[in-house]
């Protein structure tokens, strides 16, 4: 079990004091638009509305599960674009 971790590689000088920020506003983000879905789940007034909620929020669920400090595209790619998906998800009406 010598295979890095999010919890030892950085004390291995793996990522840097920038990154690890980074890596964990795109969490909180991707945190955030989980929690949105939620709100949009419960206030669904179809099943079909409230399926596609979930998928959406499943795919999220998956993606800060599997999102590690090293992607550092895919962290760029969160903190570029989901600020917006965040927005809309928040003021749209369900």
């Amino acid at each position: 079990m010598n295979d890095p971790s999010p919890s030892n590689l950085g004390r291995s000088g793996g990522w840097t004091a920038e990154q690890a920020v980074e890596f964990g506003a795109a969490r909180e983000l991707l945190g955030a638009i989980i929690a949105a879905c939620s709100r949009r789940i419960e206030a669904a007034t179809s099943a079909e509305d409230r399926e596609q909620l979930l998928i959406e929020q499943r795919r999220h669920i998956t993606e800060r599960r599997e999102l590690t400090v090293l992607d550092h595209e895919a962290v760029a790619r969160i903190r570029r674009d989901y600020p917006d998906l965040l927005r809309r998800l928040r003021d749209e009406p369900a």
